[in-house]
């Protein structure tokens, strides 16, 4: 499979975010698992009017490997209530597929605000009452937890997302897990209704990625990873402990994030 063929390729190291995917690429070669995080200073800032909305969705469209069923499928429920989706490549022809039958019936247009800034990110996330997530099928598959669950729950959003391998081991009650389908609606009814248990859960989600999931706690993982390559690989002078563009050139990285929304 592409994994296989991935673990093929003549690299010294990886980096990957998925527990699985590092369990057979160790095999290979020094590997470590890294998944993806938050700035240090990441966290909840003020709302602001442009993003308050019920229920919001963050991510692109069209690019990546989101198939629109399984879109459908997670965010469809949401339209019932005060839903905005956020980001690029959400145009008509990305829908298309799932309305061949009823053209007319896509109405997804009516939800799209548009891209993002970037550093508006945790503007949204601290505007939304409730915000959604899903994973691409092979992220799901693999545990490769996008940066939604770390940027959403990095600013106390209570946060409503899909069975991803490995989630709900480690964050427990920090998310609230869905099937999707109408099983997302009733939560989404729910948590609208208790929002005393929406701040408890983004609270818990909040102290989880502080605690564990920052670029700085990351960074010196790389360096660990590095240190083993250099310590383990002939011929290289093992009293180079600095990084460097060639040094690092040949640590081959499979992390799977969102693409720039």
């Amino acid at each position: 499979d592409l994994l296989d063929e991935f673990a093929q390729v003549p690299a010294d190291g990886f980096i990957t975010n998925s527990v699985a995917a590092s369990q057979l690429l160790g095999q290979r070669c020094p590997t470590a698992y890294i998944p993806l995080a938050v700035e240090d200073d990441y966290g909840p800032v003020a709302p602001q009017d442009r993003y308050l909305a019920d229920v919001v969705f963050l991510g692109s469209g069209g690019r990546g490997n989101k198939r629109p069923a399984t879109t459908q499928h997670y965010l469809q429920a949401a339209k019932k209530f005060d839903f905005a989706i956020w980001g690029g490549d959400w145009d008509h022809n990305y829908w298309a597929p799932e309305y061949t039958a009823n053209p007319e019936a896509n109405d997804w247009y009516r939800f799209c605000r548009g891209a993002l800034l970037l550093d508006d990110i945790a503007a949204l996330y601290s505007s939304a009452k409730i915000v959604l997530n899903f994973h691409e099928d092979s992220q799901r598959q693999w545990g490769m937890w996008n940066n939604r669950v770390f940027e959403a729950l990095g600013c106390g959003a209570l946060m409503i997302c899909d069975e991803a391998a490995g989630l709900r081991e480690e964050f427990g009650d920090a998310i609230v897990f869905t099937s999707g389908g109408e099983e997302t609606a009733r939560l989404i009814a729910w948590y609208l209704e208790h929002p005393d248990e929406r701040h408890r859960i983004g609270d818990l989600g909040r102290r989880i990625t502080k605690e564990r999931y920052t670029y700085s706690r990351w960074a010196r993982a790389v360096h660990e990873l590095y240190d083993r390559i250099v310590s383990e690989k002939p011929g290289v002078d093992r009293s180079r402990k600095n990084f460097s563009a060639n040094g690092m050139s040949e640590v081959a990285d499979t992390e799977s994030s969102e693409d720039a929304e």
